[in-house]
């Protein structure tokens, strides 16, 4: 009423419907103070408002009454009439079934489906969850209103705690009762088990698995439920079916290669299991490459220059009791032949040790033991390599010779020794160079041989992609 205008009366008529006012009767009559006054904040004025209830039946969707207005004196005046057609906000709900912990959709439809028939309404619809006996722990979610001039469908979260009641709770949309549109039901809970498709499980095996079954011990809700494995960051989950009963078991499948080293835990619902399983750590092929030394191999040879047969020595005089001789020559020949040693082979086998290889599936003790054996075979060529070098025919009996000779002898045997001893060094002399000729040609050979076969060996080249 605006203004406010005290001292009148309202007399309110039902008529060509089935609706009624809120105590069931089609006749509903009120006074001025009857009205809640406030000052309208743009005019200043002083209003009045009153909150008229009435009743529509769920076979009819309008209403029509009238209003006659009176005038307080001496008598009763009628000072307006009026008359008023609405047409009903409807609603259809729709029922949410959850568990304990669980958040579902509370749906809403506006009825009819015709936005016209609501575009007199006045008012948005508040909307509220309540029980008779009380409300625990359960959320809906209440904001906005329900404004059906301008949208005909909503949807509401509503959450049930984990301490909430079990039962049944009703919807009210300004006013009206939706009854049991939400249930909060017992969830199921589980007996779990965990198997692994080997025994021990190490990380980054392909094709294998973890099993968990689950049996049911309480029947509640049918799910689906959210089974979920975790260790420590890592988590993987599935969407699981309650058993139709008690003692019957669900089972989910998860493959084991992307997880990491740890215990793990599986939880549904409220059922938890700790340790239901492990996946232990191993050294994998690609650690086991990247720990190989630079060289990842080496052949170690030692060249030989040894004497191949008997030499020869011959003094000119000949004889030693020639007392007129002035000057002494001693002639040395001594043949001499090359050759190779193999003094060991330094290969990555300490690597990956045989330990972890144990641990590794076959692709990968069969991709490190490719990589092994063409490293044994480089190295065991630069044996060979080797061997062919210091076997050449020039290498084999060449003749080292020297010539000593001593012109002024203090004594026969003293002239004799000193021209021995410079045939001798020469000898050596000689012998030395032979064995620098030897050793360059052994490394033109295995310069020549990383040429043919390639200088290194890759480790990255054996890995397999992630296993790291």
């Amino acid at each position: 009423m605006k203004p406010f205008v005290a001292g009148l009366d309202f007399k309110f008529a039902m008529f060509a419907g089935k609706s009624n006012f809120a105590d069931g009767s089609a006749q509903w009559q009120i006074t001025s103070s009857d009205f809640t006054q406030s000052i309208d904040p743009v005019t200043g004025e002083l209003i009045g408002e009153y909150e008229l209830l009435s009743i529509v039946p769920p076979d009819s969707i309008s209403q029509c009454f009238s209003v006659r207005i009176y005038q307080r004196g001496e008598d009763l005046e009628e000072i307006n009439y009026q008359t008023v057609n609405q047409t009903t906000c409807s609603f259809e709900v729709s029922k949410v079934v959850l568990t304990r912990g669980e958040s579902g959709t509370l749906n809403i439809k506006g009825m009819p489906a015709n936005k016209v028939a609501h575009e007199k309404h006045k008012k948005d619809h508040p909307i509220e969850l309540f029980r008779f006996a009380g409300i625990k722990d359960m959320t809906l979610e209440t904001d906005p209103l329900l404004d059906c001039r301008k949208q005909l469908e909503w949807n509401r979260k509503v959450t049930a705690g984990l301490t909430a009641a079990l039962g049944k709770y009703n919807v009210k949309i300004h006013g009206t009762t939706f009854a049991d549109k939400v249930e909060v039901v017992q969830e199921c809970v589980f007996d779990i088990t965990a198997t692994t498709s080997r025994q021990p499980l190490y990380i980054k095996w392909p094709d294998e698995s973890v099993t968990v079954t689950l049996t049911l011990k309480t029947k509640g809700k049918d799910g689906p439920h959210t089974l979920t494995i975790t260790s420590g960051t890592y988590s993987n989950s599935a969407q699981v079916q309650c058993p139709a009963n008690v003692g019957g078991t669900v089972t989910a499948n998860f493959p084991s290669f992307p997880m990491p080293a740890g215990d793990y835990t599986a939880t549904i619902l409220t059922s938890s299991k700790p340790k239901a399983f492990s996946v232990l750590t191993r050294m994998t092929l690609n650690q086991g490459l990247d720990a190989v030394p630079d060289p990842v191999g080496e052949a170690e040879d030692t060249i030989n220059v040894r004497p191949s047969g008997n030499g020869t020595l011959t003094r000119t005089p000949a004889a030693n009791n020639t007392p007129n001789a002035q000057t002494w020559t001693v002639n040395i020949s001594q043949p001499f032949s090359a050759s190779s040693t193999n003094a060991g082979t330094s290969l990555p086998s300490g690597a990956w040790p045989a330990a972890e290889r144990a641990k590794a599936p076959a692709d990968e003790v069969a991709s490190w033991n490719r990589f092994f054996q063409i490293v044994s075979d480089h190295e065991a060529g630069h044996h060979t390599t080797a061997a062919a070098a210091t076997g050449a025919a020039n290498f084999q009996n060449r003749a080292i010779t020297g010539t000593g000779t001593n012109p002024t002898p203090t004594t026969q045997a003293a002239a004799i020794a000193a021209a021995t001893a410079i045939a001798t060094e020469q000898v050596n002399t000689r012998r030395d160079a032979f064995f620098a000729e030897v050793n360059a040609a052994v490394e033109a050979a295995q310069t020549a041989y990383h040429q043919r076969v390639g200088a290194t060996i890759n480790p990255d080249d054996f890995k397999i992609s992630g296993r790291d």
